[in-house]
């Protein structure tokens, strides 16, 4: 028999728990399939499950504010029978470069790796959606913007207030 403590489960969140819809600072910090995954491809697109399609899966986590930490997942159809679905998939991934200050002049066709899009902050727009197959409700990244001011954030995201302080991804030297 072991003991659990004093702890008060009521307040406890878990990590399934919906993050509240607003605005949040975030990063990627993983892009393309799993190289276990039997559906990635040797370039890191995924397989879809109907076989008709692939698609780019990134991962976002938020930076800062109560959701830090948290994290997010977003795929983009690249390749699907559906061509809506991949002009979509076409024009929130340049949203997302715009939103990274991307040079598009320079490199009209995006980064030639997708690593290279990760831990640079953005700001991105968290919704809260109920999902057609099961009825559940679930986040959804809706818009990738630059990243915006803490005063902004918190303005327009009460449940995404920023704390001041160094960045993650800013060298310890850059906060003396």
């Amino acid at each position: 028999m072991a003991t659990l403590g004093q702890i008060n489960y009521n307040e406890v969140s878990g990590s399934n728990d919906l993050i509240p819809a607003g605005l949040y600072q975030a990063i990627i910090i993983e892009s393309g399939g799993k190289p276990d995954n039997p559906q990635t491809c040797e370039d890191g697109l995924v397989q879809s499950k109907s076989g008709k399609g692939r698609y780019l899966p990134m991962t976002f986590e938020i930076i800062e504010g109560d959701c830090k930490g948290r994290q997010l997942f977003k795929n983009f159809n690249l390749e699907n029978v559906n061509e809506t679905a991949v002009r979509i998939a076409q024009a929130e991934i340049k949203e997302l470069l715009q939103a990274l200050n991307w040079d598009l002049a320079a490199k009209p066709c995006g980064p030639s790796d997708t690593s290279e899009l990760h831990m640079l902050p953005l700001t991105i727009k968290v919704a809260v959606r109920q999902d057609r197959q099961s009825g559940d409700d679930r986040n959804e990244i809706k818009k990738f913007m630059v990243r915006q001011s803490a005063a902004a954030i918190a303005a327009t995201a009460p449940g995404a207030t920023v704390a001041p302080g160094r960045a993650p991804w800013q060298k310890a030297d850059a906060a003396k």
